[in-house]
């Protein structure tokens, strides 16, 4: 009895297994990521300066990915969440680059999401309650935040009663 073909995604990698006979083949191959077009799947955002203040991702480090060098995967998935597009989209170009009716992450550039943590909760062992949307701009001249992350940052709910507002 043949079995049919079998492909499985590994990372940066596909596995493809056929079976013929008493023979398994395996070929392992690497997958295609079109350096030249890689860094020209983010215009909206107009400069990799804008980019690169928008991602927390230094501008030298997008500078690499436009002279082909490959973004890792925690890079891969800080663009897709900050350009809001498909991660898939982002490395290969294929499929959408976003959902029906999602907006341009450039459109939300100036929003920080900072996580909301319990509380309650260990700083080891995190509990995220919510994610609290900030604009950049309050957050630098407001409050004299310097190139505020979401990852150097973290909201707490408190009783109003632990701060003294007068």
């Amino acid at each position: 009895m043949g079995l049919a073909p079998a492909r499985l995604a590994l990372g940066r990698a596909d596995l493809e297994c056929q079976r013929t006979g008493s023979a398994l083949a395996v070929a392992v191959t690497r997958r295609h990521v079109d350096h030249n077009v890689f860094h020209e799947r983010w215009p909206e955002f107009g400069s990799r300066y804008a980019l690169a203040k928008a991602s927390g991702i230094p501008v030298t480090t997008l500078q690499n990915y436009a002279t082909g060098s490959r973004p890792g995967i925690d890079t891969l998935t800080t663009l897709a969440r900050v350009a809001n597009v498909d991660a898939t989209w982002l490395l290969t170009g294929r499929g959408q680059m976003r959902g029906d009716g999602q907006q341009s992450g450039a459109l939300l550039a100036d929003v920080l999401l900072v996580d909301q943590h319990d509380p309650n909760a260990s700083l080891i062992h995190p509990t995220i309650l919510n994610q609290l949307p900030f604009s950049r701009h309050y957050l630098e001249r407001t409050l004299g935040i310097s190139e505020p992350t979401w990852q150097s940052l973290l909201a707490i709910a408190a009783p109003a009663e632990l701060f003294d507002i007068t």
